[in-house]
């Protein structure tokens, strides 16, 4: 298997541009890191050259090339980052082919390596080569050591895909909300005309009760005159 290169997506667009930024990679893993600065610089000044074409002659100088893109490019923000970038790498490469001892400063090449790699991205933007693909692509350490991607991502792109959930979630829930079923009407409660009717329960008829209390006075009344003949009889 083929290894890859954290700039692997500049072989498609310019081969020489890849090839300058392929070899700085490489002088840092050889932990050469004073020309790995120095590359990152002559990449600056290629991606420079590139975009303008030929515009300027091979004696003009990176400075009046940086120059002019800065009057360009710096009324946005993305221009400014781009610019920024391409002013460092300058710098520090011009540092080391120039310093007077070798410093070796492992973490500033490192440092050289990433803004080379966006240097690459905004490259790619202003081809009208960046894909998604690249524009989701971050600069992967274990990838330059190992020559295999990180299978752990990153913060920024954690953040990226995070926004992009709460750009898209909107649109999920109207789409749900089309998609649930209508409820249903609950049973309207009869109306109560449409109640059954309750049959009411038959009267019993009422005993004739004058019969009995007559029966009950002839009863007392014999008893009285019954006791009245007794106590006439003994007199």
């Amino acid at each position: 298997m083929a290894k890859e290169h954290n700039f692997g997506f500049l072989s498609k667009i310019d081969k020489n541009l890849y090839g300058i930024a392929n070899d700085a990679e490489q002088l840092y893993c050889d932990e050469y890191f004073d020309q790995c600065m120095v590359q990152t610089r002559r990449f600056a000044e290629n991606v420079c050259r590139n975009i303008t074409e030929g515009e300027f002659a091979s004696e003009e100088t990176f400075d009046e090339i940086l120059a002019t893109l800065k009057d360009r490019m710096s009324n946005t923000v993305g221009g400014r980052e781009f610019i920024n970038d391409l002013y460092f790498l300058k710098k520090a490469g011009n540092l080391s082919a120039h310093s007077a001892r070798i410093e070796n400063d492992g973490i500033k090449a490192l440092e050289c390596l990433q803004r080379a790699f966006e240097v690459a991205i905004n490259f790619a933007l202003i081809k009208n080569s960046a894909d998604k693909e690249v524009l989701s692509l971050q600069y992967d350490e274990e990838l330059l050591i190992t020559g295999k991607r990180s299978k752990e991502k990153t913060l920024q792109q954690k953040y990226t895909e995070m926004k992009q959930k709460e750009a898209l979630a909107p649109k999920k829930q109207k789409t749900a909300s089309k998609t649930l079923p209508k409820p249903k009407k609950p049973k309207t409660s009869p109306a109560p005309s449409d109640y059954p009717k309750k049959k009411k329960p038959k009267s019993k008829p009422v005993k004739n009760n004058f019969f009995w209390k007559f029966i009950g006075v002839l009863s007392a009344v014999s008893l009285i005159i019954l006791a009245v003949l007794s106590i006439m009889t003994r007199l």
